[in-house]
């Protein structure tokens, strides 16, 4: 029986699996000398790194940018005060802040977030400082929270997505295992 020839995309294939090895590609230079110039390119390409930083702009490329953005908003207006959604630009990491500042469980943030608590049950209070941590209005804050609602579901649900009716807030801190005193500070805080 005769042993088939790796193809070329065998052996390029076969060189990445085992590039991190000691002596790889003398061994494989060795094996392959018909590969050895595919080797040595793809051996440089990954030597190549791609530029992720930039630098600086300098002051045409700045004054090239804020000319981009002036169209950009005339044609793209920003939301009237009261119609913007404070959630739709928070990364992970914002939550989290978020849930520090106002000094509750990440749960409560995303509950309100989700429209699981009755906007008339949270105490005004909160709501102001949780739309101040989010940098926008009392109003914003209640259009990003009084939308109306979808069911929503995950990839592998079987079942139809049911929508859960809203709760009162304070069964959002019960929930989220809020203590008693933090409970009675948060729902006190009215302004």
């Amino acid at each position: 029986m005769s042993a088939t020839v790796p193809t070329l995309d065998d052996v390029l294939e076969s060189f990445l699996l085992d590039s991190a090895e000691p002596d790889a590609l003398r061994r494989y230079l060795t094996a392959y000398p018909d590969h050895a110039l595919d080797l040595l390119d793809l051996v440089h390409q990954f030597q190549l790194s791609p530029v992720d930083d930039i630098g600086a702009l300098g002051p045409i490329e700045q004054a090239a940018v804020e000319r981009a953005l002036t169209k950009v908003g005339d044609v793209w207006p920003a939301a009237a005060p009261g119609e913007r959604d404070v959630f739709a630009v928070l990364g992970r990491a914002a939550y989290a802040e978020l849930a520090r500042t106002l000094d509750v469980p990440l749960q409560v943030i995303a509950a309100v977030r989700n429209r699981r608590a009755i906007p008339s049950t949270i105490p005004s209070g909160f709501l102001r400082r949780m739309a101040t941590a989010l940098n926008g209005s009392v109003d914003d804050l209640l259009f990003s929270i009084g939308a109306p609602r979808t069911a929503t579901s995950s990839y592998k649900s079987v079942d139809r997505p049911t929508l859960q009716e809203p709760v009162p807030f304070e069964r959002i801190l019960i929930d989220a295992r809020v203590s008693d005193e933090r409970r009675l500070a948060i729902l006190a805080d009215r302004d």
